[in-house]
């Protein structure tokens, strides 16, 4: 059964708190891809390519800000207020949550992004369509 509530432990450095991390729409989905092209300047792909140890960082960097930023918007609120987003966080802080995002935030998206796989692909339902019109 999917989990449909999750709070979010944050500490780190500069700020600690727990936050309800709300349970996505079909919007919430898109908008966080949308962030990770807007965050990577549309390079995403690329950054995957370049596959070193600070491209590896970036991109976990990237999913962080663009889910929680959708899904835990409180979060933000709560930054220091000489920090305007997750992207003005110093590479320590940064680091602390993009743990603690992989360690609490993955498991609980992977319970629910297991779904999405349910939905059969485009060329899928293509295919089958075409098999039934022969």
């Amino acid at each position: 059964m999917i989990n449909r509530n999750f709070t979010f432990k944050v500490k780190t450095v500069s700020f600690e708190n727990d936050y309800p991390v709300k349970f996505p729409t079909a919007g919430d989905l898109m908008d966080i891809e949308i962030k990770k092209a807007l965050l990577s300047g549309t390079v995403y792909s690329g950054i995957i390519a370049a596959g070193t140890q600070i491209s590896e960082h970036v991109l976990d960097s990237i999913d962080m800000q663009a889910t929680l930023e959708v899904l835990c918007p409180d979060l933000i609120k709560d930054l220091p207020t000489d920090i305007k987003s997750l992207r003005g966080l110093d590479i320590i802080d940064s680091n602390q949550l993009i743990i603690q995002y992989k360690k609490q935030m993955l498991p609980w998206q992977a319970g629910w992004m297991k779904t999405l796989s349910e939905v059969p692909k485009k060329k899928d339902v293509k295919e089958e369509t075409e098999e039934k019109a022969e």
